[in-house]
């Protein structure tokens, strides 16, 4: 059941789509929506990671204009999402920051039942690259599960769920299921592998989808999933796809296993993840 979603709107190149979901997802629960802002020094809202650029005037002028940009989009899609609120009864409020902080969002999800985001997250107060890491990375800290938003909104139909023999693959699916964040949808549950105890996973995935009320499709993906699952998401058309643990081994000390963090880096679709 989802009835706090925590939003951040730092993504500004996604920003329209996370407004668009985050609205979706709460209008159909019922929910209530906070929206996370950094302001700037002046109090307006604020936004982006801000890496030290290089001393020349142009640069500095670039930064100066990129930093007003970002602030102008959050602010708009602040202003958007309070609208959309508000013409469908949904509680809304913002919490405001002085900085971009992941530390404050982990602290801030703990009585939240869902975080919605952009794929290309990004914080002040990390030496990551943005995107992937910083995803596997909130996860790894608690914020779960993640609805991370790609490049445009798409109204979820067709759900992709990859499902591995790593317990965390298992435990995502079935998170997802139990949430019904998008209940309507027809999901379809992929593996990659055609051995017995594949098969038997998939059994076990079916008889549980089916008792949450959810009647799903089956298929064996050929080849690894990181050259197979992408190009079956665009021919399958599906808009969200559920992302579990895929291997048993750690990389760079985060639960996601390369295969995932390289689909999250590439994947034009909705993801949800969880741990």
């Amino acid at each position: 059941m989802i009835k706090r979603i925590l939003v951040d709107l730092s993504d500004t190149l996604r920003v329209r789509g996370i407004v668009e979901q985050a609205t979706d997802v709460a209008r159909r629960h019922q929910a209530e929506v906070t929206a996370i802002v950094e302001t700037g020094e002046d109090g307006a809202v604020s936004t982006g990671k801000r890496k030290a650029i290089a001393a020349a005037r142009w640069a500095k002028q670039l930064r100066q204009q990129s930093v007003i940009d970002a602030r102008e989009t959050m602010m708009a899609a602040v202003d958007e999402l309070r609208s959309h609120c508000s013409r469908q009864g949904i509680p809304f409020q913002i919490v405001e920051r002085e900085r971009d902080s992941m530390a404050e969002t982990v602290d801030e999800f703990q009585f939240y039942d869902l975080f919605i985001c952009g794929t290309n997250l990004s914080f002040e107060d990390t030496s990551l690259e943005s995107g992937s890491e910083e995803l596997i990375r909130m996860v790894e800290q608690g914020v779960r599960p993640v609805l991370a938003v790609s490049d445009e909104f798409r109204p979820v139909k067709r759900v992709l769920a990859t499902l591995s023999g790593a317990t965390d693959s298992a435990r995502t699916l079935k998170q997802f299921v139990r949430l019904k964040i998008c209940p309507d949808a027809m999901t379809e549950i992929v593996c990659f592998s055609d051995d017995e105890r594949s098969q038997r996973l998939m059994t076990e995935a079916t008889r549980y989808c089916r008792r949450h009320g959810v009647e799903p499709q089956c298929r064996v993906l050929q080849g690894p999933m990181n050259q197979s699952l992408l190009p079956h998401a665009v021919e399958s058309e599906a808009d969200l796809i559920v992302l579990g643990n895929s291997d048993h081994g750690r990389l760079a000390r985060w639960f996601f296993g390369g295969t995932v963090m390289d689909i999250i880096r590439e994947s034009d679709r909705s993801l949800f993840l969880s741990q």
